[in-house]
This record gives C-alpha cells, structure tokens and sequence, in this order.
C-alpha cells in the first residue's frame, strides 16, 4: 500500500509540474510533461493489479480504460480542435466503455444474474442528462461542429458515472466502505473535469484557473480509478 501511496504523491507532483514549472514550458515539453502525468496513472494500475495480485475482469478491463485515456490525453495534448479533438473524444470515450464493461463485471459478482443497467440507473441517467442539456441551452454552449460526438461522448460518460456510483453504493452497503469512496470520486471527478472544459471550450470560459482545475480533476479521476484496482477484484 505505500508503495501505491507513493504512486499517487508522484502523479501529484507530476501535475503540479506540468501545470505550474517554467520547464515544462514551450515546444513539445507541455505534451511531453501531459503524458508523463498519463504514464503515471498507467503505473499506479500496473501497480495495484501486481501488489494486490488482482488479475480479475475488473482490472484488465480497467487497464485497458487507463491505456486508451493516455491516447486521448495525446491527442488532445497536440491538439482541442480538428481531428486531433475527434481523435480524443473517440479515445476517451473508448475508455469509459471499458470502465462500464468493469462495473458491470463488478456488479454482477456482487449480485450475480444482475442486468447490466438497472431501473435506477437508467432513470438516474435520463435526470442527469436532462439536467446537462437544461444547463447548456440556458448557458447557450455552441458546441459548433462537434454538436452530434460531444452529445454521444457524454452519454456514454454520464452512464460511465452512473454505473460507478451505483456500485459504489453496493460496495458500501456491504462493507467495501475505501473501494466505494475510491470509485466515486474517480467517476464524479471525471464528470466535472469534462465539464470545465466543456465550458472552457465551448462556453468562452477559456482561463488559466479554469484549465488548472480541468486537470486536476482529470488526473485526480483517473488516478482514483487506476487506485480502485486494488480495491476492487471481480
């Protein structure tokens, strides 16, 4: 566990690096820097997947989300706009595919026979994405020509947060208290992180304070999920 403990500090000084050191700046060092902190969350799964000796469903499913999000943190790191930006979007969204394809495996050891999405999630969905489209029409967020992926990307990761939460609420119920904090700040921070930069993107709130907690929470996410490996064995 300390060995893990460590991971994580290193990932912390890793994104307070990228984001704030003057070497980090200019030519390619800001993509170079991006990836690194990409690598880093990679590491922390690796690590927990050998350290727990967990090789379940749930981890390798796991790995490969972390193993695509350093792709779109690629894509995205040489460019948010073009085919660079689409290049990202399809990334992470393939990413949170295989986190869902993780809770559900998850899910159905906890309650074996379990349909891969219940009542409660599907209606917990629909409220949520009711909720994100009142907010851009209010807002007036011109999502431009990305309108019809960004809508289908956030599908897919509202349902990524909705799965997570409801077995994190299993978890807890029976006792898995650390793996369900773990998991549900790992998808809650993932959502608010693609928020910001919706916003920042596409709702003219483009500053450097809105950029720095876009990817604190977006490293913040994705180490919490590589972190829940260790947590979580289905």
């Amino acid at each position: 566990m300390y060995i893990l403990l460590a991971a994580i500090a290193l990932e912390a000084g890793c994104v307070a690096c990228y984001l704030y050191a003057g070497f980090c700046r200019g030519g390619k060092r800001p993509l170079i820097a991006k990836c690194v902190c990409a690598a880093v969350f990679i590491g922390i799964g690796v690590l927990s997947v050998f350290l727990k000796e967990n090789y379940s469903a749930y981890a390798k499913l796991m790995l490969c989300g972390l193993f695509f999000s350093f792709w779109g943190d690629f894509f995205l790191g040489v460019s948010m706009k073009g085919k660079m930006f689409i290049a990202g979007l399809l990334s992470f969204l393939t990413a949170h595919l295989f986190y869902i394809g993780a809770y559900i495996k998850a899910c159905n050891r906890l309650l074996p026979g379990s349909a891969p999405a219940t009542v409660f999630e599907v209606s917990a969905l629909v409220v949520v994405l009711f909720v994100l489209l009142l907010y851009s029409l209010i807002t007036k967020i011109d999502l431009q020509k990305y309108k019809i992926p960004v809508y289908i990307y956030s599908i897919v990761l509202l349902a990524m947060m909705v799965k997570a939460v409801s077995l994190s609420l299993d978890l807890y119920k029976r006792g898995f208290e650390i793996a369900a904090l773990v998991l549900t700040l790992g998808a809650v921070f993932f959502v608010i992180s693609d928020f910001i930069l919706m916003l920042s993107l596409f709702a003219g709130k483009d500053t450097k304070n809105m950029t720095r907690l876009n990817l604190w929470t977006y490293f913040g996410s994705q180490t919490m999920l590589a972190f829940s490996i260790y947590f979580i064995e289905s």
